[in-house]
C-alpha cells in the first residue's frame, strides 16, 4: 500500500529534487521531532500522511498517524510527552529522486509525568532505541507528502523493563 503511494508521487517528469534540498529537509525534519513544530509548514504537505507503528498505552496498543499538519503536530507532541530529555538526532539517511529514508536514534531521559508504559524506570533513567522513516516527497513542492515511521518499539519497551509479551 505505501509502495503504491510512493510510486504515485513520483512523477518521472518532473524534475529531480537537488541532493542538497534533500539535506537541508532531513536537518529540518530532525529539528520538527525536536519539538520545533513551526517546521511543518516548511516541510510538511498539508495533507501530509503520517503512518507510524501501533504504540504501546498501558495494556493495550493503538494505531497512531496523522492526515493533516495538525494531526502531525499533535503527533509530535505526543512521542514527547513524559521524558525530560527527548532527543532525535540522524545517524544516517540516504535518497531516491523523490524518497529519502532516514536512520535516526532517540536518547531519552524519562520524566516524571511519563505515562505511556508502565514502567519501574525511576525518573532521569536513559532510554535509547532506534527508528527508521520512509519519507515521500510531493513532485511540485518537495515538501514530506508521506511519512512512513518504524519504530523499534521491543528495545524501547526492553530498557523500561518489560521482559515479557502476553498475547
Amino acid at each position: 500500500m505505501w509502495l503504491d503511494r510512493i510510486r504515485r508521487n513520483a512523477v518521472p517528469s518532473a524534475r529531480p529534487l537537488p541532493r542538497e534540498y534533500k539535506e537541508r529537509l532531513v536537518k529540518d525534519y530532525e529539528s520538527y521531532f525536536a519539538g520545533n513544530l513551526e517546521m511543518a509548514e516548511t516541510i510538511l504537505q498539508p495533507n501530509i500522511v503520517l503512518k507510524t507503528d501501533r504504540h504501546l498505552f498501558g495494556n493495550m496498543s493503538v494505531p497512531l498517524g496523522a492526515a493533516n499538519l495538525t494531526q502531525a503536530n499533535d503527533y509530535v507532541t505526543l512521542i514527547r510527552t513524559g521524558w525530560d530529555q527527548a532527543d532525535f538526532g540522524v545517524t544516517r539517511w540516504f535518497e531516491d529522486e523523490y524518497a529519502i529514508t532516514v536512520r535516526w536514534t532517540f536518547n531519552g531521559t524519562l520524566g516524571a509525568d511519563f505515562s505511556s508504559l508502565k514502567t519501574n524506570l525511576p525518573q532521569g533513567s536513559p532510554v535509547i532505541f532506534h527508528d527508521m522513516d520512509i519519507l515521500t516527497l510531493g513532485p511540485c513542492r518537495g515538501k514530506i507528502a508521506d511519512a512512513y515511521i518504524f519504530q523499534d518499539q521491543m528495545e524501547m519497551i526492553y530498557q523500561m523493563g518489560g521482559r515479557t509479551i502476553t498475547l
